[in-house]
């Protein structure tokens, strides 16, 4: 039986709500609606705007609810460490602050006053980087934030989008365990943490485990949506567990990189690796799926690809991928392109074009003859040549099963078009069921 199941999965970057149908051995996946992701500055600090994410999400469901999908289920993940805040009576208290504010700067130090850094280290084996949610709750604390003071529960991303969906409030484990606010170990919250960060275990709602039933959609998103009461359940809260829990790995054994705004790499184990040497090399021990522990190390993914995309558009410069990697390819290697190099590189070119179309592959040999121009080697030239090879073998294939496939096309078109003239019957396929019945043909 199949199942349809729409995932939303929000990154620190872009959004996409994602719509899965599984059946069988078969597992199909359609984007419904994609969005950025932007942090909101206002008087210097960083904010999501949840809000606008919410609005977001609501968008690509109705996509499903307006074609008349039945959707079964619906999960959300996103990045870790940020939590909304709600208040008494269920609302919001303002906008989540976002990890990139420079509020916790300089916090963890403050922190390890009161507890060590290696203490902190050992009861949460999560590694120590000064936007996690115990610094945030800690900093909040220090400026006497009116929101913290307020708030009844604190809500990660995932169960703050969740909750808004369905009015449940609940506190996923995978999300939670970014947080180094949990032992790895037992799963439980760490008072002494707790204390020292000046919160209290209650600020956190119930907790729940990846595949867990979170609740239905509210009935003025039901409405609004289209999709009626669909069950809403607690995934991989995490982007990351959620990734890693999708790796096609025949055994344990296999290591993974998972790269967006941040890259991560490590690999999956059965319990939390805490020791001294984890500790000065600030591994980090995150909660999986069926209990695993992803055992991994950041690094430096995209975020600052985006940055710079993101300020160069501000000064009116748009560059596409491939662009900036060629730009970064020319600044690696040195080269410097005058205009008279580029003006004969690009009559040359034009030259030596002439009759390749009709050599396969005769277009790649151009390439070491333009690398030659710019002091390229051969052997980086010939890289790209075998790279290039592939490619237009793939591309070849394809545009001649695209032709081929037009070609028969247009001549049954042609065929059937005389038959009609002819007053002759088409083909069964070629009518529909109704019309095979009104005019007595068998199927």
């Amino acid at each position: 039986m199949q199942k349809n199941i729409i995932g939303v999965d929000l990154g620190a970057t872009s959004g996409r709500v994602i719509l899965a149908r599984a059946g069988g051995d078969r597992l199909r996946m359609e984007e419904l609606h994609r969005f950025p992701n932007r942090m909101r500055e206002i008087d210097g600090r960083f904010y999501w705007d949840i809000h606008a994410l919410y609005e977001e999400i609501l968008r690509g469901l109705s996509v499903a609810g307006g074609r008349g999908e039945r959707i079964d289920s619906i999960g959300i993940d996103t990045w870790g460490v940020d939590f909304a805040c709600v208040d008494p009576d269920g609302d919001l208290l303002g906008l989540p602050r976002a990890y990139r504010d420079p509020y916790t700067d300089g916090v963890p130090e403050e922190f390890f006053r009161t507890v060590p850094r290696e203490s902190v280290y050992a009861k949460t084996g999560i590694q120590v980087m000064n936007f996690n949610s115990l610094y945030q709750l800690y900093a909040l604390n220090r400026e006497q934030s009116p929101v913290l003071a307020a708030a009844e529960h604190v809500l990660f991303m995932p169960d703050a989008l969740s909750y808004l969906l369905t009015g449940e409030q609940v506190c996923e484990y995978t999300i939670l365990s970014t947080s180094q606010l949990m032992n790895p170990r037992t799963r439980e919250l760490d008072g002494e943490l707790l204390r020292a960060a000046g919160v209290d275990a209650s600020l956190f709602a119930r907790r729940v485990m990846p595949g867990e039933r979170v609740g239905v959609l509210r009935d003025e998103v039901a409405r609004r949506t289209g999709l009626g009461r669909v069950e809403v359940f607690a995934v991989a809260g995490h982007d990351t567990a959620s990734a890693i829990a999708a790796v096609p790995a025949a055994d344990e054994r296999f290591a993974y990189l998972s790269s967006g705004t941040w890259s991560l790499m490590g690999i999956e184990l059965p319990a939390p690796v805490i020791t001294e040497e984890s500790c000065a090399m600030n591994f980090t021990n995150e909660g999986g799926v069926d209990g695993t522990t992803r055992f991994l190390k950041n690094i430096t993914g995209m975020w600052l690809l985006e940055e710079c995309r993101r300020i160069w558009a501000k000064e009116g410069r748009t560059y596409t991928y491939a662009e900036i990697m060629a730009m970064a390819a020319a600044n690696t290697l040195g080269i410097q392109i005058s205009l008279p190099a580029a003006i004969l590189l690009s009559v040359v070119s034009a030259l030596g074009a002439c009759g390749a179309s009709g050599v396969a592959g005769g277009s790649l040999l151009l390439i070491p003859m333009a690398c030659s121009l710019f002091g390229i080697s051969n052997d980086i030239a010939m890289q790209v040549v075998g790279v290039g090879f592939i490619i237009g073998v793939i591309q070849d294939s394809v545009e001649t099963c695209l032709n081929s496939a037009s070609d028969v096309e247009f001549a049954a078109t042609a065929e059937y078009h005389a038959w009609l003239k002819q007053g002759r019957q088409l083909p069964a396929f070629m009518y529909s069921k109704k019309e095979r019945a009104k005019l007595g043909i068998e199927a």
